[in-house]
């Protein structure tokens, strides 16, 4: 590499802390283990403390009302379940006042006759078994049922607890509606913050998180129940005046993901064809303020919110291999976004929610790794803030590949 390299690389690696982080070797792991840091209001020692003393002995209480006290660790009595994958035949065993009015608000189909319902019996205890632990973690998403007594709330209980015991990183958010059923609190954010059960701690801006996720959930389900249960939206207005109209709207993008999630796929890439062909106005996205580091102006990333709204749609699809093509188009745009940025080049903050959102959609991927490592390699443009975030983005999509961390300390070291 050249000396004017060189220099342009070291003062990107002074003045950016991302950048000054992957010089401390220490630290390498730290970033490679991609946890989002939580609010400054939640003690999560505390948190952890709490779960363990809710959830990590048996509550034989229950059974013996006397003063004993016998501390049974649920992990030493925890016997897990088997499950299918499958509607449980008793889902057509309602009451029939409940049935009748789920019938009339159109989400339950009609009775069916005994001879269907034989048959559905018989399919259901064909389905393979499959132990419970496996399952959940092969999901995303996932619904347990069962008899009252089988075990649905230890097993919650159970994955809690892995967490209290160093084997996930997945932080585990246990609610169970009995204790908000008798807690005395107003309304279910109220519950959160000071309810009965687990100390959750929460503050405002986490309530607030809290109040909008739920938010954003049940208006996801509420428009994909009139896409596939009552029929009153087509996909074409699906697409066009939900998709079409609000893609632009950043507050709509979760609710759009979701709904990605919860459709076919097939309408999804019709959807993410949909956004590839939106025809943005850059001039409109250029930031008002000067680059702090370079004096120039760059540009947002609203500029490609549309590609990166495709990504982020393509992500939540459990089964992609029906989109492969959808998927190498929406690629390779935006590998041209970022080899090319012409005429202006993006703004830090656009170039670290592209890269994060690149190596969410496409971890693990081999030619996207490859792809990767070449454009840092023969980056041209030296003011480019791809310098500084490419190598967070291998260490965050491609953590478990053995070479990747040394790859990144190999050019660390040639560019000192």
């Amino acid at each position: 590499m050249g000396r004017e390299y060189l220099k342009k690389v070291r003062r990107i690696i002074r003045e950016t802390p991302e950048l000054r982080s992957l010089l401390e070797t220490e630290l390498l792991e730290d970033i490679a283990r991609n946890t989002t840091p939580l609010s400054p209001g939640f003690d999560i020692a505390k948190y952890r403390e709490s779960l363990q003393y809710s959830y990590g002995h048996l509550k034989l209480y229950a059974l013996d009302s006397t003063d004993r006290v016998d501390a049974i660790k649920l992990w030493n009595m925890f016997v897990e379940q088997t499950v299918r994958q499958a509607l449980p035949p008793m889902r057509y065993e309602l009451p029939l006042d409940v049935k009748r009015q789920l019938q009339e608000q159109g989400q339950l189909g009609p009775d069916l006759s005994p001879e269907a319902l034989e048959n559905y019996r018989q399919e259901y205890f064909r389905q393979p078994s499959q132990k419970a632990l496996e399952a959940v973690a092969d999901s995303q998403r996932a619904v347990i049922l069962g008899d009252p007594g089988a075990g649905k709330s230890t097993l919650l209980q159970y994955l809690a607890l892995d967490w209290v015991e160093g084997k996930t990183e997945l932080l585990p958010l246990l609610i169970e509606l009995r204790e908000y059923a008798i807690a005395q609190t107003h309304n279910f954010l109220e519950f959160l913050h000071c309810g009965r059960g687990v100390n959750w701690q929460f503050d405002r801006q986490q309530l607030d998180f809290v109040h909008r996720t739920f938010l954003e959930y049940f208006c996801a389900v509420e428009i994909v129940n009139q896409f596939e249960k009552q029929r009153t939206l087509t996909f074409e207005q699906l697409r066009d005046e939900i998709f079409g109209q609000y893609w632009q709207d950043e507050t709509w993008h979760e609710v759009l993901q979701l709904i990605c999630g919860m459709i076919d796929a097939i309408f999804v890439g019709n959807i993410i064809n949909l956004l590839m062909r939106q025809d943005v106005d850059r001039s409109q996205f250029l930031d008002t303020e000067k680059d702090m580091t370079y004096g120039d102006t760059r540009l947002k990333k609203e500029a490609i919110n549309n590609l990166l709204l495709a990504a982020q749609c393509l992500m939540i699809v459990p089964n992609r291999i029906a989109l492969e093509n959808t998927e190498r188009q929406l690629l390779y745009l935006l590998k041209q976004e970022i080899e090319v940025e012409h005429p202006d080049l993006f703004s830090n903050s656009a170039v670290k929610e592209i890269i994060r959102i690149l190596a969410a959609t496409w971890q693990g991927n081999t030619e996207v790794l490859t792809w990767l490592k070449s454009h840092l390699i023969n980056l041209k443009k030296q003011e480019s803030y791809f310098f500084i975030f490419i190598p967070i983005a291998l260490l965050q999509g491609w953590k478990d590949d053995p070479e990747t961390l040394l790859w990144i300390k190999k050019q660390i070291q040639q560019a000192e």
